[in-house]
């Protein structure tokens, strides 16, 4: 057939069409009549039958509106019965969103698909927020899957406009949480989605199911951790649905990585507070807590200074100070948040003894226990404070590291700062008295700085002056060393040494000969010089200085020190060069041993052993000795024969001298013993 002949046979069709719809609308020739509600509808059967799988087989039986010619609809609108009339006569209708329900239905009553299908189509084509979910009803009503996946995907995309409908809170649970979890539009509209729905349905969804699979939707994985907490939880449906605080505190605290993630300086305290209700099982309020308490003990700092601080009550309080021994707060936040809280009303000063026991004092350096902790009323008249302070200095000194500071001294200052190796804090110690000072060096306990020809000596927080040499002030190259209780102040040509029992000195000892530019140090048996590449060791019983084997590398301005009976002689400068090269000496072989490189090259710098380990403190950069500083302290360890950096020396500006230095904790011990013994 050709193209030409199917167009004429399309047109015979139409004409043909036509030629009904003018012949039903003159009434000629119809043989059946539709009655819907009162309006009567003149048609002719055979194409009724040819439009519609209902008519057809209406027709094909012996039905008695066959036989009376004419059928009675009921429970259908008029006006969409005409629409379908129309459509079978001439293939097309005009259809409105306000009829299309009606149409629709009719269509599928009498099976008339191609319209049915036209219905769907315009439904599609003419989507918008007012009629989606009446359209969405339509679809599943009938069971077309296909266009249901268009209708959700506009839902998905336009809920923020769909949730203001009136049909909207009529929508079932399973609706709601599908387009919740998949709208497009970002978790606010989410929630704007489920608070809508949740108050519209009011008491009815408090006692059923539903409320569980809403709440369990509303969690950290979904929402902001945030947003729950300040928007979710303040609103009304949900504060006053006993079920649904306790889904969401559960949401909340269940997961505690969320929880780390999310904890702030702005809602740990209400996170505190929720954390205790007692709508939370046990374990996770337990495990919740553990999270918060630990948040806060972290950041005991910032957490102090809010106001909400204040208004925690002492169980939190006491948790938190328990869990800061692992936080390494610094001492003066913890004292501060201590007695801030205590202070904030009379009737917790009853509660100072808890608390300040319960904070672990190993990390409180020995001067502010001293200075600060021991001089507060509330610790001095309270006998369980005495006892704790008490033992954490007894528990100090039996350690490995009996209350070891580095005392350092800045040439161009008057000033001592001490570095405490058990917390790694940096004090300052009272000013220093005026006048040259040369060396620092600690013997028994007590800290003695060398002024011009005197010690002086730093007893129970004050400086006191020694005796003075009597013939000579040492020259500007000296170095000094202990030996027993004594000080030696050696030089190239002649060397003394202090008393520090007697308070008195010992002259005109013969020099190391040594010129300039050595270093001394001491072990149980001898004192050494070490500069260039001679080493000599002075035998005190004979009173003379004799040379010991050379060493290896030369240098000058380096530093020495004695562990385990070895010397050590480390750094210093040659040919302008500062080196980070270090020997051990073994005076029972009378041999040197190149050691490992320190990490920095040093030059005029402090060194010193505690225990196992050497200190290499301060030193200078470069050989014009211009105050350019390694502003650092490292360790070497003699087990494994490595060094490690340590700590940065704050605000290093001039030559730094340092020595070990273990205040002598007898006459803490011996204050606190006395006001417990006032105390009974």
């Amino acid at each position: 057939m050709t193209s030409t002949d199917a167009e004429r046979k399309a047109d015979h069709a139409v004409n043909v069409m036509l030629s009904m719809e003018q012949m039903k609308n003159r009434e000629f020739l119809c043989d059946f009549i539709i009655n819907v509600d009162k309006y009567s509808f003149k048609t002719h059967r055979v194409v009724l039958a040819a439009c519609s799988s209902y008519f057809n087989a209406m027709f094909s039986s012996n039905m008695k509106e066959v036989r009376e010619g004419s059928v009675t609809m009921m429970d259908i609108e008029s006006d969409a019965m005409r629409k379908c009339i129309e459509y079978m006569y001439v293939g097309e209708v005009d259809i409105s969103m306000e009829e299309v329900e009606d149409v629709l239905h009719v269509s599928k009553l009498i099976q008339l698909d191609g319209l049915s299908e036209e219905c769907f189509k315009y439904l599609q084509e003419h989507l918008s927020a007012d009629n989606c979910l009446s359209s969405m009803s339509l679809s599943q009503m009938y069971g077309r899957e296909d266009v249901s996946i268009v209708i959700e995907e506009y839902i998905r995309q336009n809920l923020e406009f769909v949730i203001t409908t009136e049909l909207f809170p009529y929508i079932n649970t399973t609706s709601l949480m599908r387009y919740a979890e998949t709208t497009t539009s970002g978790y606010w509209v989410s929630w704007n989605a489920i608070s809508t729905w949740l108050h519209h349905n009011g008491n009815k969804v408090k006692e059923r199911a539903d409320m569980e699979n809403v709440m369990k939707f509303m969690n950290p994985d979904v929402f902001p951790f945030e947003f729950l907490l300040s928007t979710v939880l303040n609103d009304l449906f949900v504060q006053n649905c006993e079920h649904g605080v306790e889904l969401l505190l559960h949401n909340l605290f269940f997961n505690t990585q969320a929880l780390k993630e999310n904890i702030s300086i702005s809602n740990c305290f209400l996170l505190q507070s929720l954390s205790s209700s007692p709508r939370l099982n046990s374990l996770t309020s337990l495990l919740a807590d553990e999270v918060i308490t630990d948040f806060m003990a972290t950041n005991i700092h910032e957490i102090s200074k809010k106001h909400d601080f204040l208004l925690m009550p002492k169980r939190t309080v006491q948790n938190m100070f328990n869990n800061l021994h692992s936080k390494n707060a610094p001492q003066e936040v913890i004292w501060d948040a201590l007695t801030k809280w205590v202070k904030f009303t009379d009737e917790r000063n009853s509660y100072f003894s808890d608390l300040f026991c319960s904070v672990k004092l190993l990390n409180f350096t020995y001067s502010f226990l001293k200075q600060t902790a021991l001089a507060n009323n509330f610790v001095r008249q309270s006998r369980d404070c005495l006892q704790h302070i008490l033992r954490a200095i007894c528990e100090r000194s039996i350690s490995g590291e009996p209350m070891s500071h580095i005392a350092l001294l800045q040439q161009d200052t008057t000033e001592i700062k001490t570095f405490e190796l058990s917390c790694r804090t940096w004090e300052t110690m009272n000013s220093l008295p005026e006048g040259d000072f040369k060396r620092i060096i600690s013997v028994d306990r007590k800290l003695f700085i060398l002024n011009d020809g005197h010690f002086s000596c730093y007893k129970k927080d004050h400086w006191i002056q020694s005796t003075s040499l009597k013939r000579r002030r040492p020259s500007p190259w000296a170095q000094i060393t202990t030996f027993g209780s004594f000080i030696y102040v050696v030089e190239g040509k002649c060397m003394s040494y202090y008393d520090t029992v007697l308070d008195c000195w010992v002259e005109d000892l013969p020099g190391c000969s040594i010129v300039m530019g050595f270093c001394v140090s001491a072990n149980q048996r001898y004192i050494y010089a070490i500069g260039g590449k001679s080493a000599k060791r002075y035998e005190s019983k004979e009173h003379k200085w004799k040379s010991i084997a050379p060493l290896h590398i030369e240098r000058y301005d380096a530093s020495a020190a004695a562990l385990q009976e070895r010397i050590y002689v480390m750094g210093g400068n040659v040919f302008g060069k500062i080196l980070n090269s270090a020997e051990c000496y073994s005076p029972i072989n009378d041999t040197w041993e190149v050691i490992r490189n320190m990490l920095l090259p040093r030059s005029h710098f402090s060194a010193f052993a505690i225990t196992d380990k050497l200190y290499a403190v301060g030193g200078n950069r470069n050989v014009n000795n211009d105050g350019d500083q390694s502003d650092s302290i490292e360790i070497f360890d003699a087990s494994s024969q490595k060094w490690k950096m340590l700590t940065k020396i704050p605000e290093t500006k001039s030559r730094v001298l340092a020595c070990h230095y273990s205040p002598d904790e007898v006459e803490v011990i011996e204050e606190i013993t006395r006001i417990i013994g006032l105390i009974s």
